[in-house]
C-alpha cells in the first residue's frame, strides 16, 4: 500500500517518546529518539496538536524535522498518531530515502493502518493486563498458603514479604507491629543489615507514615520521605 525504507512505530510513555518496533535499512536510526520528551520533536508536537496525520516532501527542506547524523539518509516521511479510546498512545512512521517521496495522499493512506495498529495495541495490552493479574492473583494465593501452612509469626512473615516482592518491586520491605504507643519492625528484607533494622521502634505520636496509616486507617503513598517526613527515617544503611 505504502512503500518505505523504514516502518517504525513510536510509543508514547509519560511524555516520552521511545521506538518500539522497526524494520527496514536504516533500523540504526531508531534509538536516536528514544528517551526524548515529544514536545521536544517538532513534527510529533504538531501530531498531538492537531489530532492529524502529516508528511515531510524533502526533510532538508523543513522545520518540522529533528535531524541526527545517522538519520541523515531519510528525504521523506510520513506519519499518523495512533489513538487507543481517544488517547494518544503512539505514532506509527514511514521513512524513505527518496525526496519527495511522501504527500497528503500517503497520509490518507496510513490513516486507515493506523486504526489496525491501534486495535492490536490494545489487545497486546489487555492481554499483559491479564497476564499481570494472574500472576498476582498467584502470589497472593501463595502468601495467603503460606500464613495457613506455618504457626511459627517469623517464618510467615518472612514468607509473605517474599511473596510480596514478587507483586511490587522494591529495595525493601517490613514488617511493623502495634506496641503500645510505638510500632516495632519485626521483620524485614532487603536491608544491608537487618539486625540493626530489626526492633526499631517508632512513636505513632510523631508525623510519620505509621502514625498517619494508625490514625487515618488508610494507606499511605509517598514520592519522597525524606521530603516528606524530613528527620524522621533514620534506619541504618537504609537506602535514600
Amino acid at each position: 500500500i505504502v512503500s518505505s525504507g523504514l516502518s517504525p512505530y513510536s510509543a508514547k510513555q509519560s511524555g516520552v517518546d521511545t521506538v518500539v518496533h522497526g524494520a527496514g535499512d536504516g533500523e540504526v536510526a531508531l534509538d536516536i529518539v528514544s528517551g526524548m520528551a515529544v514536545s521536544e520533536i517538532p513534527a510529533y508536537r504538531q501530531m498531538m496538536e492537531t489530532g492529524r496525520g502529516m508528511a515531510i516532501a524533502d526533510t532538508r527542506k523543513s522545520s518540522k524535522w529533528l535531524s541526527f547524523p545517522e538519520s541523515d539518509w531519510v528525504r521523506s516521511f510520513v506519519s499518523t498518531p495512533i489513538y487507543v479510546k481517544e488517547v494518544l498512545v503512539g505514532f506509527l512512521n514511514l521513512d524513505s530515502a527518496t525526496p519527495g517521496f511522501y504527500n497528503d495522499t500517503h497520509v490518507r493512506r496510513l490513516r486507515g493502518i493506523t486504526h489496525q495498529a491501534a486495535i492490536a495495541i490494545e489487545n497486546a495490552r489487555l492481554f499483559e493486563e491479564s497476564q499481570q493479574y494472574l500472576a498476582e492473583s498467584e502470589t497472593l494465593r501463595q502468601a495467603g498458603a503460606a500464613v495457613a501452612a506455618s504457626m511459627k509469626l517469623d517464618e510467615t512473615l518472612d514468607r509473605i514479604l517474599e511473596q510480596l516482592n514478587r507483586v511490587i518491586p522494591c529495595d525493601s520491605t517490613s514488617v511493623l507491629l502495634v506496641d503500645g504507643n510505638d510500632v516495632e519492625i519485626v521483620r524485614g528484607r532487603g536491608y544491608p543489615d537487618s539486625y540493626k533494622v530489626i526492633g526499631k521502634r517508632f512513636s505513632l505520636k510523631e508525623e510519620t507514615p505509621d502514625a498517619l496509616i494508625y490514625t487515618t486507617r488508610k494507606p499511605v503513598n509517598s514520592g519522597d520521605v525524606h521530603a516528606d517526613y524530613p528527620g524522621k527515617f533514620t534506619l541504618p544503611n537504609s537506602k535514600k
